[in-house]
C-alpha cells in the first residue's frame, strides 16, 4: 500500500488529508493512460462520539488505530491503492472500480469482527451504550458500526474534486440512515450538476 506523502499522521502512520487531492490526481492520471477508472472511497464510524464520550478518547484513538488496520488491510489486494486518514474516524481509498467492491466489503467485514472488542462486555450483552447529553439527559447509542461509500471521478459531470467528495456526502447520510454496518456505491452517470 503506498504512502507518499511525507506528512503521516501520528496515530495511524497513514498520509494526512493534505496530499489526498495530489495523490488522488497522479492515480488518475495512471489510470487514464491504461484506460481505467478511479474510485474515492470513504469509510467512517457511526456513533463514534459517544463511544468517545462513554470510554475516553484514549480507547477512541485504539478504535481510529483499528480503523488505519482495516484501511491497509482491505485494500491491500490492489498494489496502487492509497489510504489515508482524513481527520477523526474517517479515511479515504484511491482504487480501481475492479477492487473497490471487494475493499468496501473487506472494511465492512473486518471492522465487524472486530469492533466488540472494543467494549466492555456487559455493553455488548445489552447492545448498547449508555450517555449523557450536554443537557444531562441520558441516552441510549448502538454499538459502533461503519458506513463505507465510493464514487467514480468519471461521471459525465464531475467537474473538480470537490464533488466528489459532494457525493461521498450524499451516500453517507443515505448509507448511515441504516441498522447495520454497510458499503455503498454511487453509480449515477450524472449528478444534476450541468
Amino acid at each position: 500500500l503506498l504512502k507518499r506523502s511525507a506528512r503521516l499522521d501520528s496515530l495511524t502512520g497513514l498520509p494526512l488529508r493534505h496530499g489526498l487531492e495530489e495523490e488522488f490526481s497522479r492515480f488518475r492520471a495512471q489510470a487514464r493512460q491504461l484506460g481505467k477508472k478511479t474510485v474515492l472511497m470513504m469509510i467512517d464510524v457511526d456513533h463514534f462520539k459517544q463511544f468517545n464520550d462513554r470510554y475516553g478518547h484514549w480507547r477512541g484513538d485504539e478504535v481510529i488505530r483499528m480503523l488505519a488496520e482495516i484501511a491497509i488491510e482491505a485494500a491491500a489486494p490492489d498494489p496502487e491503492a492509497f489510504a489515508t486518514h482524513i481527520g477523526g474516524d474517517d479515511f479515504c481509498i484511491v482504487t480501481s472500480p475492479e477492487m473497490v467492491d471487494e475493499i468496501g466489503a473487506g472494511c465492512v467485514e473486518r471492522f465487524d469482527a472486530r469492533v466488540a472488542k472494543h467494549y466492555d462486555d456487559d455493553d455488548i450483552r445489552r447492545g448498547h451504550i449508555a450517555t449523557r447529553s450536554r443537557t444531562g439527559e441520558q441516552q441510549q447509542f448502538e454499538i459502533m458500526t461503519l458506513t463505507a461509500v465510493a464514487a467514480t471521478a468519471e461521471a459525465a459531470d464531475m467537474e473538480h474534486f470537490g464533488q466528489l467528495f459532494q457525493v461521498l456526502a450524499e451516500l453517507k447520510v443515505h448509507t448511515k440512515g441504516m441498522a447495520s454496518s454497510n458499503y455503498f456505491k454511487d453509480r449515477r452517470r450524472d449528478h444534476g450538476w450541468s
